[in-house]
């Protein structure tokens, strides 16, 4: 027989029996929020992207891992799988945020990994610099090589020199410090000062000593490190913001009442409208992407947003924060008319076209991918910033001036021919009436995606893939895993077994290169690679004069300022002197009246002295004369007797 229990036991015994059940539906609700957050992180792109910010001379580029092959562009963004391929007598540059990586001559590059938390590099043949300007916390640095894996503890400058044919890979640390691992898990620290030569995969250290020299090479990084340790922009940008050093040389900053620091670019064309020079690329996994023509043209096209202040475009940086997220373009595409969202619109010829505008300050930017909302956070800064409504408009979505639009052929085309961007106000006015705001274009569909390869992948390439040099089972605790090739990093192939064969056999320089997947042959890839690399060169050639003509402005507007200011001096120097001299004249005038006072002062004193002198002769002289005697009463003066006296005696 179960006996009742008294209700204050009753309430332990169920408080007991419930609390199991508690901390079993908390520890359900955290790893669900857990993998929430997890599939969250997963489904995000990359908050960081590195670009192209300088290239001179040849060099070609493929993105996502593929085998598509076309020239390097300025601004052109790199990320995962993107492989660069530099020739002789070039110079190229890549920023990602806190890194700047620089190849020059016969290079070949692989960014095998590049996200939030990993940098790793895969460097096959030629010269590498890389400046690590700080780590984050948890971030990982890493280069590799047929040879070693270097892995960054300390940022600095770092070069290093690959030789496939000899095998042999030479480090150069001019600052900061990191360590080499070998193929069998050893490692060997090296600081700064420091330069080896490694030969083979065992760490087998052929030379080992001091930095002796810096060439020509090391001369000009040093140089694009000084622009970058001076620049003005550093103090209004985010520092993680690639880019924002381009922005000293072209551009003005000052600031405004409504959105606090803004950068003015020195622009000379009338109808100038940001989105309007450059063109649309397709690149995994943002999708279409904007690359501009300008040298400037990455960070004010990818962060923050732009303004119109009185007749002159802005660009807005926005709030400054650690970490910024790298967007593909900050712009909204306007579809149809009456509701309709479809992408594109009608153009003055009849023809279907696409046309965009630049988002304004504050306003929030939708991607055309899935994204969680801590990364739509971080793409939207502001702290106003909310989702549009459905029936609400942009500022610039009625404003024709920063309205852009070309035909659907050219819109992100393929065969080499430059996109011919017009102006909204070109158009009829009524057409962006009833326009809305409506997604990205659909993802392109080309026929023969692989395209051309490297032709010098055929007959001047090095060894075989970048082998991990970091064991997968024996590896120690704590070193990097890296390089090991596994399902879900793209590697390096082989490129003699790749694009035709083994180097070894016979007759192989002379093969000719195979077909490209669209029908086309190589030899007209080269023909449009020409024409691209002439079209960047009179590009190049264009800014320079621009540059020179501005240069050539500011030169003179300098020297009508330094006349303005001589002119200024001379007129105070004169207006000095004038002062001076009526100064010495009233001296002088006051120095003329004291001594013709003090001359009629010493006339006066004299004609004084000398009437007192003559009334003191005329007193001593009265004095001396004998006075004459009164007469006596009754007695005639003796004058008469006298006067008588006289006339007898006659």
């Amino acid at each position: 027989m179960r006996l009742p229990l008294a209700p204050s036991l009753a309430m332990q015994a169920s408080n007991s029996l419930s609390k199991p059940r508690h901390w079993l539906l908390a520890a359900l609700l955290m790893a669900c929020s857990a993998l929430a957050w997890a599939q969250a992180e997963q489904i995000d792109p990359p908050d960081r992207v590195g670009y192209i910010s300088f290239q001179e001379g040849t060099a070609v580029l493929a993105a996502d891992g593929s085998g598509s092959w076309s020239p390097a562009l300025i601004n052109m963004p790199v990320t995962s799988g993107t492989r660069l391929s530099t020739e002789a007598n070039s110079r190229t540059e890549l920023h990602s945020g806190w890194s700047a990586l620089r190849l020059t001559g016969k290079s070949d590059l692989e960014i095998t990994q590049l996200d939030d938390d990993t940098t790793r590099l895969a460097l096959t043949n030629g010269t590498l610099s890389a400046r690590v300007r700080d780590l984050q916390q948890s971030e990982r640095f890493e280069i590799g090589t047929p040879n070693l894996a270097w892995v960054v503890n300390q940022p600095g400058e770092f070069r290093f020199d690959v030789d496939p044919r000899a095998d042999t890979t030479r480090i150069s640390v001019f600052s900061g410090s990191g360590a080499i691992y070998g193929d069998a898990g050893q490692s060997v620290s090296i600081n700064a000062g420091e330069q080896l030569v490694i030969a083979g995969r065992s760490l087998a250290i052929s030379t080992r000593g001091s930095i002796s020299y810096r060439d020509s090479f090391d001369q000009w990084v040093a140089s694009r490190d000084t622009l970058d340790e001076r620049s003005t922009s550093a103090r209004y940008v985010s520092p993680g913001v690639p880019g924002y050093q381009q922005l000293d040389a072209y551009g003005d900053w000052n600031q405004d009442a409504n959105y606090g620091a803004v950068w003015y670019p020195r622009v000379t064309v009338n109808d100038w409208a940001p989105y309007r020079d450059g063109q649309w690329r397709w690149v995994e996994p943002w999708g279409w992407t904007w690359v501009d023509d300008a040298p400037w043209g990455f960070a004010p096209f990818h962060y923050g947003r732009w303004a119109q202040i009185g007749p002159r475009w802005a660009w807005v940086p926005g709030p400054v924060v650690r970490r910024p997220v790298y967007s593909p373009a900050l712009v909204s595409f306007i579809g149809g008319s009456s509701g309709d969202t479809n992408w594109g619109v009608s153009l003055g010829s009849g023809g279907p076209g696409a046309a965009w505008f630049p988002l304004a300050p504050g306003e929030y930017w939708q991607p055309g991918y899935r994204a969680s909302s801590r990364y739509l956070r971080g793409l939207n800064p502001w702290a106003n910033a909310r989702p549009p409504a459905r029936d609400s408009y942009y500022f610039f979505q009625r404003r024709p001036n920063a309205i852009s639009a070309v035909s659907r052929d050219q819109f992100g085309s393929r065969d080499g021919r430059r996109p011919r961007f017009i102006a909204g106000s070109q158009l009829s006015g009524g057409q962006w009436d009833g326009a809305r705001h409506a997604p990205p274009p659909p993802r392109p569909n080309w026929s023969g995606m692989s395209g051309p390869r490297n032709p010098r992948f055929d007959n001047e390439r090095g060894p075989g893939p970048v082998r991990s040099t970091l064991p997968r089972g024996d590896r120690p605790q704590g070193s990097p895993g890296y390089l090991g090739p596994n399902e879900n990093r793209p590697s390096i192939p082989n490129p003699g077994r790749q694009f035709g064969g083994d180097r070894s056999e016979s007759g192989f320089e002379n093969r000719r290169p195979p077909q490209m997947g669209d029908g086309r042959s190589s030899e007209t890839w080269r023909v449009q690679q020409q024409q691209e690399q002439q079209r960047r060169l009179d590009q190049q050639r264009d800014q320079q004069q621009r540059g020179m003509l501005d240069q050539q402005q500011r030169q003179m507007q300098h020297q009508r300022e330094q006349q303005q200011r001589e002119s200024q001096h001379q007129q105070l120097m004169e207006q000095q002197r004038a002062m001076q001299q009526q100064r010495q004249s009233q001296q002088r005038q006051e120095q003329r009246q004291q001594m013709d006072q003090q001359r009629d002062q010493q006339r006066q004193n004299q004609w004084r002295e000398q009437q007192m002198n003559q009334r003191q002769q005329m007193e001593q002289q009265r004095q001396m004369q004998p006075r004459p005697q009164p007469a006596r009463p009754n007695e005639r003066p003796d004058f008469p007797r006298q006067l008588h006296q006289r006339r007898d005696e006659g």
